[in-house]
């Protein structure tokens, strides 16, 4: 699955997907990010009690250190839904009590072997998308 995605906020085609979802009026809150990776800072709907953003690491499993929540040491910015159903899976609580939404206008996609890995831009040209998030319950 991507390792990189954008999420161009001021893309009609976002917005347009925002109005679709009933959170049209949370597009001041979100920030333009042109193309960001794993363990980086993203912007993710949440619908808990109400329509609203929230500043995310992309990243599932976090450790807390110094105050501040930090990406664990296992890799986890992605899980295989087949593992949802796993006691013991990352993804396992998260998926139960806290999904979220993450606007997107592309992600990158690398295929090949290391070293010689080519990338792939994929961006849809006449409609947006969002990809299905976990949060992990910061309050647990």
């Amino acid at each position: 699955m991507c390792g990189y995605i954008g999420n161009v906020i001021d893309s009609p085609l976002t917005r347009a997907l925002m109005h679709i979802i009933g959170m049209d009026g949370l597009v001041p809150n979100l920030r333009n990010n042109h193309g960001t990776g794993p363990a980086s800072s993203i912007d993710i709907l949440l619908d808990d009690q109400g329509p609203q953003v929230r500043q995310a690491i992309w990243w599932l499993l976090l450790e807390q250190q110094d105050g501040q929540f930090r990406p664990s040491r296992y890799t986890s910015f992605n899980t295989r839904s087949d593992k949802l159903d796993e006691k013991r899976s990352a993804g396992y609580k998260a998926y139960r009590t806290s999904r979220c939404v993450v606007p997107a206008s592309y992600f990158i996609e690398g295929t090949g072997p290391k070293g010689r890995r080519v990338y792939h831009r994929i961006e849809p040209t006449e409609q947006s998308f969002a990809l299905g998030g976990l949060s992990p319950n910061m309050d647990s």
